[in-house]
């Protein structure tokens, strides 16, 4: 498959593997082949789950065959932050006590996914035990910006970002307390959610702090975030925090239409200690928001 071939969002490849333009056999070996190729440079990954990722493709391309349609993410090749339980591979947290470690049980954001028919292509680097904001590891290694690997690609979920980033899968997990998921998403230029505390179950995951932490999708586009997000949602009786409320649809808005959004724009903390440009890209943004519909509020 060419690099202009490669699916561009979730909706493109499921819409092309619906019409028979594409296999979840042929995605999964290009998004392995470019694992290959980029690892040693970009070093996103602690596992590689290279057979498995082939032997489910395979599985869902007859599913398919057979009329058997799991959903939007039928197919499509995922990666998972090396703190979600995977039976039978092994879970390391980043953490050289767990360099061997091996799970009995799936996370429950993993099943979910996988019950979503998603491919798992491995298990992302990650700062040691989800502490961090570097993707800096002393046992398994650091992990690099795929946009310059001279810097770092944020963390606690850096191989994750990493790996959407240098579109080595179409989506990735990651876990975040105090910005484990945003800041990798910001500093690789994709996207990524922290959702409402309890809106993702944490079954399975490490427990960094469980006053703080969420689990929650990163992706190259909010449509794709959407659809991810949409997956792993929902109240779980194995997670004492989850939420009970039913879980509503995520599609996003139409583009370019803001109409009901409100932005709060923090007056003493946004622009506080922020590199000039930066600042003004914050102010340039404002106007195109409310000239989307957004409403804008100024708070302390």
């Amino acid at each position: 498959m060419s690099e202009r071939a490669f699916p561009g969002s979730i909706a493109e490849a499921a819409a092309r593997l619906r019409a028979g333009e594409l296999t979840g056999v042929a995605l999964a070996e290009r998004c392995l082949a470019r694992i290959a190729t980029l690892q040693p440079e970009l070093n996103a990954f602690i596992t590689v789950t290279g057979d498995l990722a082939l032997a489910t493709a395979r599985e869902r391309d007859a599913e398919l065959g057979s009329g058997r349609d799991r959903g939007p993410l039928h197919g499509i090749p995922i990666v998972h932050k090396d703190c979600f339980d995977t039976a039978g591979i092994r879970t390391t947290v980043g953490a050289e006590i767990f360099r061997t470690r091996v799970p009995q049980g799936d996370a429950t954001l993993v099943r979910r996914l996988a019950a979503a028919g998603a491919i798992m292509l491995g298990k992302t680097q990650m700062n040691e035990f989800a502490a961090g904001m570097s993707g800096k590891n002393a046992f398994f290694g650091d992990a690099h910006n795929p946009w310059d690997t001279r810097r770092a690609p944020g963390g606690s979920s850096s191989g994750s970002a990493g790996a959407v980033a240098a579109r080595l899968c179409l989506g990735a997990s990651g876990t975040d307390g105090g910005g484990s998921i945003r800041l990798p998403a910001a500093w690789t230029g994709i996207v990524g959610l922290r959702p409402t505390y309890g809106r993702v179950s944490k079954a399975g995951a490490y427990p960094r702090s469980y006053s703080f932490d969420c689990a929650g999708p990163l992706a190259g586009n909010v449509a794709d975030l959407a659809l991810l997000h949409q997956a792993i949602a929902g109240a779980d009786p194995n997670d004492p925090e989850s939420l009970p409320d039913p879980v509503p649809g995520y599609a996003p808005a139409p583009p370019g239409d803001l109409r009901g959004i409100r932005l709060g724009i923090v007056q003493d903390f946004s622009l506080r200690d922020v590199a000039d440009d930066v600042a003004q890209a914050l102010r340039d943004a404002l106007p195109v928001f409310t000239g989307l519909g957004a409403e804008l509020h100024h708070v302390r």
